[in-house]
């Protein structure tokens, strides 16, 4: 598939995401099955269970109206109203937190960075988690076109420009870059300074990437994509995404392939939001540029909007395995999600020793 039909897919993408914001943040308002048990699958790493240390660092790439934070916070705030605590020499000891399932407990606080390229997303899932925000260290909201960033080889996070890589006094001010602050983004900003100045750390604990993976056109994009996840993960660090498998369930499979026939079709007769980005050739040819396992897919019915999704095979999910980095490898795999329980496929990968 060329550069030029990508961007044209990312394009329709991008413009059903920025009219139906709203109705698909709605649709991502519950946590999934599989983020339990990817905490419990982290909580059996040798490397989590020893002492208290500082903040966690959280990177979630494609955070969206940033559930997944969400959901850490409520899942570290059972851990501390579960938590023994007792007293030593003045100082106030969580008794459980060698066996945390993070382990949670075991770190003193969070740092978390969101990175997704939908402004609109964005405010929404700031006004989602605002009454949460005095439990986290520190916050940074960074907007940044992530599949033209994986396509150009820079890093997700712009540390070389200035404006974007300070406390989050600067992060607010990158967010106007290229769309209006959310109104909230001030005032992570105040909760942020008031705790301390901190900068957007290089390398992560945790880097998470959900729901995100099925939107990157080409396998060689995919693979540099995650690339970058792991760039960004530190040494003892873990990076975790998830690949949706919808095809693999007949009834799904037979419903994408009717909505990428009426997509393609609306592609070509130019009445698909976004369809500008395509020639007159491309638009012509786009049925020959898709690849195995590529959709075009609707969104609740909405006519005149389509988004480029891919679903993941066994076989393309075992290759990706075979072509990660030598310097990394898979430390546990499994599905989760959906009616079937298995709609997503999630990697845990971790640098080898």
């Amino acid at each position: 598939m060329n550069t030029e039909v990508m961007q044209g897919l990312a394009s329709i993408t991008q413009a059903l995401y920025q009219a139906h914001a709203q109705s698909f943040s709605h649709t991502r308002e519950r946590k999934w099955v599989g983020w339990e048990q990817l905490l419990d699958r982290l909580s059996k790493r040798e490397c989590a269970s020893a002492g208290v240390r500082g903040s966690l660092s959280v990177c979630d790439i494609a955070s969206g109206n940033m559930r997944f934070l969400e959901f850490l916070l409520h899942e570290r705030g059972q851990e501390e109203a579960n938590a023994k605590e007792t007293k030593t020499n003045g100082e106030e000891i969580l008794q459980s937190a060698a066996h945390a399932r993070i382990p949670f407990l075991a770190y003193r606080g969070i740092d978390y960075v969101g990175c997704d390229k939908e402004a609109a997303l964005q405010e929404l899932g700031c006004t989602r988690v605002r009454a949460l925000l005095s439990s986290l260290d520190s916050c940074h909201i960074v907007q940044a076109d992530l599949i033209e960033r994986a396509r150009k080889d820079e890093c997700f996070l712009p540390y070389s420009d200035a404006s974007l890589a300070s406390c989050l006094a600067s992060s607010a001010h990158a967010y106007a870059h290229t769309a209006p602050a959310p109104a909230h983004t001030a005032e992570i900003s105040e909760i942020t300074q008031a705790r301390r100045n901190c900068c957007i750390p290089t390398r992560f604990d945790l880097v998470v990437s959900f729901g995100f993976m099925h939107h990157i056109a080409g396998y060689e994009l995919r693979r540099r994509f995650i690339e970058k996840l792991l760039k960004l993960t530190s040494p003892t660090g873990v990076c975790v995404l998830s690949l949706w498998r919808f095809a693999e369930d007949p009834r799904a499979r037979e419903k994408a392939m009717r909505e990428t026939k009426e997509n393609l079709s609306a592609l070509k007769a130019g009445t698909l939001h976004g369809a500008e980005a395509f020639t007159l050739t491309q638009c012509e040819k786009i049925e020959d540029s898709l690849e195995e396992g590529d959709f075009l897919l609707s969104w609740q019915g909405q006519a005149g909007y389509g988004r480029y999704c891919h679903s993941f095979s066994d076989r393309e999910i075992d290759t990706i395995v075979r072509d990660l980095p030598s310097s990394y490898r898979l430390l546990d795999r499994f599905c989760a999600d959906g009616k079937n329980g298995c709609m997503n496929c999630y990697l845990i990968l971790v640098r080898r020793v």
